[in-house]
């Protein structure tokens, strides 16, 4: 197989197991999670990455979005992430450009509605 469909088989494998893993922790009921305080060195008002400013919202209260997630990749095993803890690609994570951390999101797979 060439890398780059490994790569692609890789990346689906992964994007499954994360939106599983964004996806307990959601509740029916909102009252039911244990409200965190917003972490300190992972939500700068804004931020700058290759040219380009990020704004990061106050707040992920109503925020709904569609579209394709992405990994890490091993390239980035070890290295900090924005909220200070370093990135273990064996763990389940996610980033998102714009979200406060910590967000708890569900995650829907849009081919089978799970």
């Amino acid at each position: 197989m060439p890398a780059n469909a490994k790569m692609r088989v890789t990346v689906r494998l992964l994007l499954g197991a994360g939106a599983l893993w964004l996806a307990a922790c959601s509740t029916p009921d909102s009252g039911d999670r244990r409200a965190e305080p917003p972490s300190r060195s992972g939500n700068p008002e804004s931020y700058v990455v290759f040219g380009k400013r990020y704004q990061v919202l106050g707040t992920s209260e109503g925020y709904r979005e569609r579209g394709i997630a992405s990994w890490y990749g091993d390239a980035f095993h070890g290295k900090k992430t924005s909220s200070g803890v370093p990135f273990d690609m064996h763990e389940i994570s996610a980033a998102h450009k714009t979200l406060p951390i910590p967000t708890c999101v569900k995650v829907t797979n849009l081919r089978n509605g799970k």
